[in-house]
């Protein structure tokens, strides 16, 4: 299996980066992981040229959340304490949009309780482990979806 650096080197067919009027769009990525919040700060950013934040808490997220506007959410599902499923509902409350904004991340599909809890949703999902790939498909399948902003 490749590791993270390797699938970095993957050669990329450059999916087009998805504008707003004022610039690239912008994703936060809520990662718990320090290797893996770096590896998708890294392709988001250098590789794709989207505006990034990160936040490595479900608290960190809603402070990110509270002072700006993001197109997208990359959001890990399993995180300590706030995990990615009681920040999705949370987001709720802050505004009945950011569900919309949410792009799941995990490494654990396979656990019926996160298939049931995807399975109810709509929202597309990023597997751990990715590919550089695999994150332009879902950055590119995502913002067909949701095209304003």
């Amino acid at each position: 299996m490749a590791s993270n650096k390797q699938r970095l080197r993957i050669q990329s067919k450059q999916t087009p980066v998805f504008h707003t009027k004022t610039g690239p769009k912008s994703i936060l990525v809520v990662e718990d992981e320090p290797v893996i919040a770096k590896l998708l700060f890294e392709i988001l950013t250098k590789r794709l040229g989207y505006k990034t934040g990160t936040a490595a808490t479900g608290e960190e997220a809603i402070a990110q959340l509270s002072s700006n506007s993001y197109d997208a959410i990359l959001l890990d599902i399993r995180m300590p304490k706030l995990n990615g499923k009681n920040l999705f509902e949370l987001l709720r409350t802050m505004n009945p949009d950011l569900p919309e904004r949410v792009i799941f991340c995990t490494g654990d599909v396979m656990n019926p309780e996160t298939q049931a809890f995807l399975d109810k949703r709509t929202n597309l999902c990023l597997v751990k482990p990715f590919t550089l790939h695999d994150v332009e498909s879902v950055l590119d399948a995502f913002f067909k979806r949701r095209p304003s902003g």
